[in-house]
């Protein structure tokens, strides 16, 4: 196991939760509170896969996924959405712009360990 894992939600308490989880699992985690602090972070290296909140101020999940995918340095990071939204459409739009899963809340913390184990090979 291994790997960086970048945990993005405005909620301190869900990263807070994410975060030991992921720890647990052997993976180190940096936090950010919106998409905008987040491609900041991933821009300057060192993440090895993306959990991200859907809703989120300043940019949200999804366009923090079409800035990760416009870059080509990027392309193939794996992004995983964990969020309370779950229409169809929205699953759709996220898969077509390149996010590899999604997780609606609430969740069991292993499911999430799971994911990231599947995409995250660091």
């Amino acid at each position: 196991m291994g790997g960086t894992v970048l945990v993005v939600d405005d909620s301190a308490a869900i990263r807070g939760l994410l975060g030991v989880a992921l720890r647990q699992a052997g993976y180190a985690v940096a936090e950010a509170g919106d998409g905008r602090a987040a491609l900041e972070r991933i821009v300057a290296g060192g993440v090895d896969l993306v959990v991200s909140d859907c809703i989120m101020p300043v940019l949200d999940g999804l366009g923090l996924a079409r800035e990760i995918r416009s870059r080509p340095a990027l392309a193939r990071l794996p992004i995983i959405m964990l969020t309370t939204e779950c229409s169809a459409e929205r699953i759709q739009e996220a898969r077509a712009i390149g996010v590899q899963a999604w997780i609606v809340k609430p969740f069991q913390p292993q499911q999430l360990v799971e994911a990231v184990q599947r995409f995250c090979s660091a």
